[in-house]
């Protein structure tokens, strides 16, 4: 499973989802709406970069893989 870790890279930097829009020029539904996506959800590209961009840090930073439960007994 793909797991976001947008909200932790934020409370990490003690910034809140609408500080991040006000520095990406977004929306606060949009930052919202990323930071809940998962394996589940389309991915928005240029969002990724300019967050990846804003707060300094690689795709794999925000998305992590974490093996479902059930895939480790397979």
């Amino acid at each position: 499973m793909i797991k976001n870790r947008l909200k932790v890279l934020l409370a990490e930097r003690d910034m809140s989802q609408r500080q991040l829009a006000d520095l990406l020029g977004a929306a606060p539904t949009t930052v919202n709406r990323f930071a809940h996506q998962n394996h589940e959800a389309s991915i928005n590209g240029r969002m990724l970069d300019d967050v990846c961009r804003v707060l300094g840090v690689r795709v794999g930073d925000v998305f992590v893989y974490a093996p479902d439960d059930d895939s480790a007994e397979s």
